[in-house]
């Protein structure tokens, strides 16, 4: 008897072995897709959450010291401690690039994506492809890149700017669509200099229709600090909202008396300080 049952027992047991079908799905936690049921690794079916991040353009009035309004283009601005003198700014714009989260660890997290371009020379290279162009007029936030990040979040660093090397490249040999690529107008791309990493156009007071021509190459670096960490979920996006500060960005600036290298030193000596975190979003 006890022979018989064992038999029906091992029979059982191959019957359910030869139907059963291992399951595949994504098997990383910090995926958006992550399956807890899943016996098998798929095929490079994993998709990351997004890292995305927005410009807020504010301009606090003399008056209003405590009030950070709309920045407006062609309408009279005016900083300490010369506020008589109005300016305009006609365009403000520039690069954001090698964006990161910081970890309340240390942890650097970047994005995923790689950018494989032919330098002119014909070189080869691959870069992160993290890139964002800030500009009042552009209200949309950018995404970056995607990101595998999970734990406590202390602040973000950036790069106001682009790097040598990629100043360097042809935007034709850019992919279609690609935002270096949809932005390498007459305002952030020079024919004879390639890719500028900001460029201001600034009415020196609000009589004149001739305005200064202020662009940088040089890139500068920028890290910023929350309040507090704010913790991140395995699998989950974030949304970073950035102000700039253009008052304090101008501060102590007289454009109709500083002649535009000394215009173009002050304004990229002051970026830093102007820039803060409004909010970093948990999506």
């Amino acid at each position: 008897m006890n022979k018989w049952l064992g038999m029906v027992a091992a029979g059982c047991a191959l019957w359910l072995t030869g139907c059963y079908q291992p399951r595949e799905g994504c098997l990383d936690p910090l995926a958006t897709n992550y399956d807890v049921a899943a016996d098998e690794p798929c095929l490079e079916c994993c998709t990351w959450p997004e890292l995305s991040v927005q410009v807020l353009h504010r301009y606090a009035p003399p008056a209003q010291p405590d009030a950070l309004l709309p920045l407006k283009y062609e309408q009279p601005l005016q900083v300490w401690p010369d506020t008589m003198h109005p300016f305009m700014l006609k365009r403000f714009r520039f690069w954001m690039s090698h964006v990161q989260l910081l970890g309340i660890g240390g942890e650097l997290f970047g994005v995923l994506e790689r950018l494989p371009v032919a330098l002119p020379d014909g070189q080869l290279v691959e870069l992160e492809d993290n890139y964002a162009v800030a500009d009042r007029d552009i209200f949309s936030s950018f995404i970056v890149g995607t990101i595998q990040a999970d734990g406590y979040l202390k602040g973000i660093r950036l790069q106001v700017g682009l790097d040598s090397l990629e100043r360097a490249l042809l935007p034709e040999s850019l992919p279609e669509g690609h935002v270096l690529r949809t932005y390498a107008d007459s305002i952030l791309f020079d024919v004879q200099a390639g890719y500028l990493s900001g460029r201001a156009w600034v009415y020196p007071d609000t009589t004149t229709t001739d305005w200064l021509d202020v662009a940088w190459v040089q890139p500068v670096g920028v890290t910023l600090w929350l309040d507090q960490p704010v913790f991140l979920p395995k699998g989950s996006g974030v949304k970073v909202i950035l102000v700039i500060n253009y008052t304090q960005l101008f501060e102590g600036i007289d454009f109709a008396a500083t002649d535009p290298d000394q215009l173009r030193f002050n304004i990229v000596s002051a970026l830093s300080n102007a820039i803060s975190i409004d909010t970093l979003l948990v999506k």
